[in-house]
């Protein structure tokens, strides 16, 4: 892991988690970029004891390589806004897919 972007997370508070791979049998929005899951693809279901509260997380294919590569901790929901306070000169995307490179670019692209 190149750990690039720490983000205060408080894992004192997680009581329990779990990571698991699944295949989408509806369509689901990630919790990081907001863009549809679609039926059929891939993604990662989070689940978090966290203080108290149950909670699942839902993260599609791209966002989770780029968060497990870049990340040493993070906020659920709040990755791009990390990513925002980052240069795109700072951070290292030698170990990322090229799908995730565009979608890193596409993101610090002006409008």
């Amino acid at each position: 892991m190149n750990c690039q972007i720490d983000s205060a997370y408080n894992v004192d508070l997680v009581t329990m988690e779990s990571h698991r791979t699944r295949r989408a049998r509806k369509a689901h929005k990630c919790g990081e970029c907001q863009e549809e899951i679609a039926i059929g693809n891939q993604y990662e279901e989070s689940r978090s004891l966290f203080d108290g509260h149950w909670t699942t997380f839902k993260t599609c294919e791209l966002c989770a390589e780029i968060r497990q590569k870049i990340f040493c901790s993070w906020v659920w929901g709040q990755m791009w806004e990390d990513i925002a306070q980052e240069s795109v000169f700072t951070l290292s995307l030698k170990d990322l897919s090229v799908q995730a490179i565009e979608k890193i670019e596409a993101f610090w692209k002006p409008e």
